[in-house]
């Protein structure tokens, strides 16, 4: 006995399950089942709208109250006077029994849903005659009863050919609305589910997510034939109401688009893509099963009988060998699955998958599958197929139109109707507007990333390196997301189909896996810039290239491992690839050693960037501007124009100066004066000097060093230290030859002059020392020893402690010396005062 939900669930095929068994068992009816099917044959009242309704409401109630129970007699009877008040004429597929079934259900989860007036109110019989009443519309409502004016059925009423065929939109007005008191609630609740978008088969009614019937190649071949010719019904639909006076509004085509998607995605669910990409799977899915229909409707189906069902697997698996179906004729195949998640259950082999754009090609000329209705719907019977109907054109019209399968329902559709007829020629598999579409949109991108790019850098450019770090992380995100937009156009909006899908597919995915390593790795630096500035990393160079280095090799690693999921998900396995590079690679390795250290050098260059093209540095004992950084070799213009190549290998081994880099240029001399000059003449000079620096606008005045450094030989030498505000080498020359002519006229302005070696011999008579001051230096010597104070080897403490800081100091009459000394140096001492001896 099956259960509740099962039976209803499987109406459509009562007619088709049990008319062949009461064909055979007629000659043995018994008085009983004579009662049974004398019921089963009595037809409904359909004399006025009040009769019409109440046999419908009566006759569904007692087929949910028999179905339950062995009575299939009276299930069918009761169903058969249901549908029989129903005008199918204007419904697609209306002469099958599935397609009925689920019109009636959506009638009476309706009429379970609305207020209905009561019986007395209604048109009776003698009502229609008398008032000659053709149509009937139950109040509030769009349910109108309408009298049949010709045909067999003339003079009846029935739920009316319009109302039949927008049930299911009626439906859903009232989906969410409470059942009215008395009503059977739960009458199938799985149609609810259904037109929630929560069901994927008509046949069962069931919810959308649950898993196909593939418990056997029979139950998956119709499995597939019900879902897409649900699809091809509903798309259809659509189109002949586009095509109507009325039009389609762009929700109820995005709602028929969704319905008709999710049976494509059931029937893509009985397909084995294991083979194919995780990134193509859709698009490979999506044109496998509408060619492999194209390919059932030109062929004539199997009797069902003949297809393996359960018993027929198990005598396959009691053979040994993997149960598998072909369909008679092709190479289609369904076998079951050996291992994985799937294991046990039935699938069209992933060689069909690979082959079925090849076996559609082969048979895209051959007609249709036509015979005429009365035969076709014998076949049916007779083969106990759900749904043998044919999809013509189905393909073609998939791949011909925007959007996925209701064209409508794409935002682009307005504009696609409107273009000339000859833009839908067909060229290489894509229309003309879809080939024009992938130009611009390609060029669209291509033009996006480039904006992108100069605008990040702009922005970096005007920010610090820590901010311009965290900046320069959205460049590639806003890259990959563009091409993910621009790649989702093509494919849903233009709907792209075949080879050049799967090539724009593969790149787009490609390109979005290596900008997410990108941004990986510049994430990776931002966080080490972060890192480093923090408080605790000031003058601590080493430990922050040493977090710089670690991120970045961090940020290299993930990078790569971001890289290796990504193209694995194109079908692209890594990880072998460099294993192999990897052992392969040694013995090249080996007899390429200089090349790959030249090579690895350049990278080094180029990650290091010690230098870059422009840039003039010294290496070695050699001095140039850097021409080319390429990757064996470094090519550098020395100062007497010819070109220096340098292996990448010595470079980055070499000490570099940039001077490129330098933020100011060091100016460094020492002017010797004549030993005639005086001291109050060098200060004159020493404070001119100072200032000639001080006003220069190009001189950095901060560490400006300008000291009466030493007596020289022949001299009395200044020290000179200055830098020079520019990185620019000829601007440097040009301002200390500025500086050095104004210093020339200062030494002249304080009547000095610069001092050359020379050697000065006096003549004059040798007056020998001053006796009067050497006797005087004696006695204070004696006077210490007499007193204990010889300040040797170390100078007393007394004395110490009595002369410190008595100096003059700053000098008398400097700005300095008119305030108070400071109490407090500013310098960094070398060490505590304290620990040091006195003297």
């Amino acid at each position: 006995m099956k259960t509740l939900l099962t039976v209803c669930c499987c109406l459509a095929l009562t007619g088709s399950l049990v008319l062949p068994q009461m064909v055979i068992a007629q000659p043995q009816a018994t008085a009983a089942s004579d009662t049974a099917a004398a019921a089963t044959l009595k037809p409904a009242n359909t004399s006025s709208p009040r009769d019409t309704l109440r046999s419908f409401i009566e006759n569904m109630e007692a087929n949910f109250r028999t179905l339950g129970g062995d009575d299939v007699d009276s299930a069918l009877g009761s169903r058969r006077r249901a549908l029989s008040t129903l005008d199918f004429s204007a419904t697609g597929r209306g002469f099958d029994w599935i397609e009925q079934g689920r019109r009636s259900i959506f009638l009476k989860e309706i009429l379970d849903r609305t207020p209905l007036p009561p019986w007395e109110d209604i048109p009776d019989e003698n009502e229609v005659r008398e008032q000659d009443i053709t149509r009937w519309t139950i109040p509030d409502t769009r349910l109108v009863i309408a009298r049949v004016e010709e045909g067999e059925r003339e003079g009846e009423f029935l739920f009316s050919a319009s109302t039949v065929a927008d049930l299911h939109l009626t439906y859903r007005l009232v989906e969410d609305k409470p059942y009215l008191a008395g009503a059977t609630a739960g009458f199938l609740d799985s149609a609810e589910n259904y037109w929630r978008g929560e069901s994927g088969s008509i046949y069962a009614l069931q919810e959308r997510l649950r898993p196909i019937d593939a418990s056997t190649p029979r139950a998956l071949f119709e499995e597939f034939l019900l879902n897409m010719n649900e699809a091809y019904r509903l798309v259809m639909e659509a189109d002949a109401k586009e095509k109507s006076a009325e039009g389609l509004a762009r929700t109820e085509a995005q709602f028929l688009d969704r319905e008709a998607q999710a049976h494509i995605d059931q029937a893509i669910a009985t397909l084995d893509l294991s083979d194919v990409s995780r990134a193509r799977r859709h698009d490979v899915g999506m044109e496998t099963v509408l060619q492999l229909k194209e390919v059932f409707d030109r062929a004539r189906l199997p009797a069902i009988q003949s297809i393996p069902g359960v018993r027929g697997i198990a005598a396959m698996r009691e053979g040994g060998g993997i149960p598998r179906w072909e369909f008679p004729g092709t190479s289609i195949t369904i076998a079951e699955i050996q291992q994985g998640q799937d294991a046990g259950r039935f699938r069209f082999t992933s060689q069909t998958v690979d082959r079925a754009a090849d076996i559609f090609a082969t048979i895209e000329d051959l007609p249709y599958r036509q015979p005429p209705l009365e035969v076709e719907m014998r076949q049916v019977l007779e083969a106990q197929y759900a749904d043998a109907g044919t999809s013509p054109g189905f393909f073609n019209y998939y791949e011909s139109m925007p959007g996925t399968l209701v064209p409508s329902a794409s935002w682009l559709w307005p504009v696609v109707e409107r273009l000339p007829a000859g833009l839908s020629a067909n060229y290489y598999g894509q229309t003309l507007w879809q080939w024009m579409g992938i130009v611009l949109a390609v060029a669209a991108l291509i033009v996006g990333v480039f904006l992108i790019g100069g605008a990040g850098e702009l922005i970096a450019h005007y920010f610090g390196s820590f901010t311009a770090s965290w900046i320069k992380i959205l460049m590639p995100l806003t890259n990959a997301l563009l091409v993910f937009g621009i790649d989702g156009f093509i494919d849903r909006t233009l709907n792209v189909t075949g080879l050049v899908i799967a090539v724009i597919n593969t790149v787009s995915s490609a390109a979005i896996t290596l900008f997410l390593a990108s941004a990986v790795l510049r994430l990776t630096v931002a966080l080490a810039e972060s890192v480093v500035a923090l408080p605790r990393f000031e003058d601590r160079e080493f430990d922050a290239s040493l977090v710089r280095v670690a991120a970045r090799m961090l940020g290299f690693f993930i990078a790569v491992v971001v890289a290796v999921q990504g193209f694995s998900q194109l079908g692209i396995e890594i990880m072998p690839l460099i294993a192999g590079l990897g052992v392969g690679g040694i013995a090249v390795a080996l007899a390429v050693r200089p090349t790959l250290e030249n090579m690895i050098g350049g990278l080094i260059i180029y990650a290091d960037k010690p230098v870059k093209v422009g840039d003039f540095c010294t290496f070695g004992d050699q001095k140039g501007t850097v021409e080319g950084i390429g990757l064996r070799s470094t090519r550098i213009r020395g100062l007497d124009r010819t070109v220096i190549t340098v292996p990448n290998s010595v470079f980055a081994d070499m000490q570099i100066v940039n001077f490129a880099r330098c933020d100011s240029l060091l100016i460094s001399t020492v002017i010797g004066v004549r030993y005639e000059t005086s001291m109050e003449q060098m200060r004159n000079l020493l404070a001119k000097m100072r200032q000639i620096c001080f006003a220069h606008p190009r001189i950095e005045t901060d560490t400006l060093r300008i000291r009466f450094g030493a007596f020289g030989p022949s001299s009395l030498d200044i020290n000179v230290r200055v830098y020079a505000l520019t990185n620019e080498w000829n601007e440097f020359h040009a301002i200390r030859e500025d500086l050095f002519m104004r210093f020339a006229d200062a030494i002249e302005e304080a009547g000095s002059s610069i001092a050359f070696p020379s050697t000065t011999v006096y003549m004059g008579e040798d007056e020998g020392l001053n006796e009067a001051r050497k006797q005087a230096a004696e006695q204070e010597v004696a006077a210490w020893r007499d007193s204990d104070e010889l300040p040797f080897p170390t100078t007393p403490e007394r004395l110490a402690q009595k002369i410190t800081d008595t100096g003059d100091y700053p000098p008398r009459g400097s700005p300095q010396a008119a305030g108070k000394r400071a109490a407090e140096k500013t310098e960094e001492r070398l060490s505590d005062p304290g620990d040091q001896p006195p003297g």
